[in-house]
């Protein structure tokens, strides 16, 4: 699946399929499932800190469950309401840069070999911000299926 993401006067390719965690482990040198478990476990527990407050989470917690099954993520963007902004702001930058430019260079392969070079060459300060939610939703859109099932059998029981 690929998108594009306007920022400023410039077009990113983000391109998401199975070779995605394998481009992640060779540009990066890090498990790209360990990392977004990592931020998981920190967005479960800033929810747990806010619970423990008394502060009202209904939506972020239907959000973390939408991020766990990984099929309903929410989209995130720099003008997202204020529940949406809180999980973008729990992002760790680095992941959604190393992720973004992983899908990038996925989608472009003339890109810079540097993920630095790369987000030097965007010219936006808040491009991490605009890719945040475009890099969310590319990545959980891969875990839907497009497949129907064909009946509703009921669980086969083990002899």
């Amino acid at each position: 699946m690929t998108r594009e993401v306007q920022i400023g006067e410039q077009i990113v390719k983000l391109r998401a399929t199975a070779r995605l965690p394998i481009a992640y482990r060779a540009l990066h040198n890090r498990d790209l499932l360990r990392d977004m478990d990592a931020w998981r476990e920190k967005l479960k527990t800033m929810l747990e800190e806010r619970e423990n407050e008394e502060v009202p989470v209904d939506t972020l917690k239907a959000s973390v469950d939408a991020v766990e099954t990984s099929a309903d993520a929410p989209e995130v963007s720099a003008d997202a309401s204020p529940d949406n902004a809180e999980i973008l702001y729990t992002m760790d930058l680095d992941l959604v840069a190393r992720l973004a430019y992983a899908m990038a260079k996925s989608a472009e392969p003339s890109i810079p070999n540097s993920m630095e070079e790369w987000l030097d060459a965007l010219e936006s300060p808040n491009a991490l911000y605009i890719l945040t939610g475009e890099v969310l939703t590319l990545y959980n859109n891969g875990f839907e299926t497009t497949a129907q099932a064909k009946k509703n059998l009921p669980p086969q029981r083990v002899k």
